[in-house]
């Protein structure tokens, strides 16, 4: 891939997260779009690596991340008429490498 990085993007499949798969993509990085697999992936670069799970999930996370140089974390809770609304502060990530 030229010197590019190898990179996961949480969120991958949302309206930022798909740009930027295609943008880092694009850019010569290889990129892997970690989404739940209810998610549609149809719009995501041909040249994306599919990591399913859930960013709650640190099992699916571990996975994902694994063996890359970066994480770009975009995933988000974005409907703010959930029932319940702990879920907003259940979306974090903590990432060591």
């Amino acid at each position: 891939m030229g010197g590019g990085m190898r990179v996961v993007v949480t969120g991958a499949t949302g309206y930022l997260g798909g740009r930027l798969c295609a943008a880092l993509a694009a850019a010569g990085h290889a990129v892997r779009a970690f989404a739940r697999r209810s998610s549609d992936a149809s719009g995501l670069p041909a040249s994306v690596e599919l990591a399913y799970g859930d960013v709650t999930d640190e099992g699916s996370l571990a996975t994902a991340f694994d063996g890359c140089d970066a994480v770009f974390h975009v995933a988000a809770a974005v409907e703010p008429w959930l029932p319940d609304p702990s879920v907003f502060t259940t979306v974090r990530v903590l990432i060591h490498f």
